[in-house]
């Protein structure tokens, strides 16, 4: 009862009322094998290295997504929320959770000693509003933790988007093929591939080019100057592919397993965190 009095005091209403306070889901099957949970996994480590978590320290997470992080989260601290705009893709319990979008969080004014999200800030589609709520639910004295994509990344992401969605097409038109659905015979493929031709922009922005500035490091230190923090450490995590090739399954995982190394070698990365604290001066 104390904790649940402890959780609901960060909140501009009840959340218990409201009847989306401390929610336990059974745990799902999850691939520990699979390299998206690899990347994930190291990724928070490497954030941990840098990041001091008392177990008094209160913590949120915009962006959850499937709670890995949040589960080496919430091994070092006793006040951890979880936030994201859906819950879909959740496989581990004993989280609390808030179904919330990050443009309009539900918590008071300094409500957080951290604020953490892990690629979060390219698919919100109002980078300065989300920027302006973490600002406000972080205490004077907080820290703000961002992992981003790389405008490297998003080279990868287009030199392996038309190999996949070629590979792509050939699997559909083959399935098509044996069912019999192919319209016109050919003509039918054009239009189809037609309408993959066109290069995937990953995040919420309206073409790769504006992406790809947008993910290169003086515009990440610029959004988070001009919004009211101070980046005191840039740190770069690894190195992956964004697309599996040649039409695979999953997404976002690596193409060789080696990749999650050459960072080291290279210099190059898919993926970097900003550490930042609020400018004294700012509204």
């Amino acid at each position: 009862m104390r904790a649940r009095r402890r959780i609901n005091s960060i909140f501009s209403f009840n959340i218990f009322e409201k009847g989306f306070g401390n929610i336990e889901l059974e745990r799902l099957s999850t691939n520990r094998f699979d390299p998206q949970y690899k990347i994930r996994r190291e990724e928070i480590k490497l954030v941990m290295d840098d990041l001091f978590i008392q177990r008094k320290s209160k913590v949120l997470e915009i962006g959850c997504g499937s709670g890995l992080q949040s589960t080496f989260l919430s091994e070092k601290t006793d006040f951890l929320v979880c936030s994201d705009i859906t819950f879909e893709n959740l496989a581990f319990k004993k989280l609390c959770l808030v179904r919330c979008a990050a443009e309009n969080l539900p918590f008071k004014k300094d409500s957080f000693n951290i604020v953490y999200s892990s690629n979060v800030l390219e698919h919100v589609k109002d980078r300065r509003l989300t920027l302006k709520e973490m600002k406000r639910v972080l205490e004077k004295d907080g820290i703000l933790v961002c992992s981003v994509p790389t405008s490297f990344w998003k080279i990868l992401q287009l030199l392996l988007d038309y190999p996949k969605k070629l590979c792509s097409f050939v699997k559909w038109s083959k399935k098509q093929k044996r069912n019999q659905q192919v319209q016109h015979g050919y003509q039918g493929m054009v239009s189809t591939l037609s309408k993959w031709w066109k290069l995937s922009v990953h995040g919420e922005f309206e073409c790769n080019r504006e992406e790809f500035v947008a993910y290169m490091l003086k515009r990440w230190l610029h959004l988070f100057q001009v919004n009211g923090f101070h980046v005191f450490k840039v740190k770069k995590l690894l190195l992956y592919a964004p697309l599996k090739p040649f039409g695979l399954r999953a997404k976002n995982i690596t193409i060789l397993p080696g990749w999650l190394k050459l960072e080291k070698i290279t210099g190059l990365c898919s993926c970097m965190a900003f550490f930042a604290t609020l400018i004294s001066d700012s509204p």
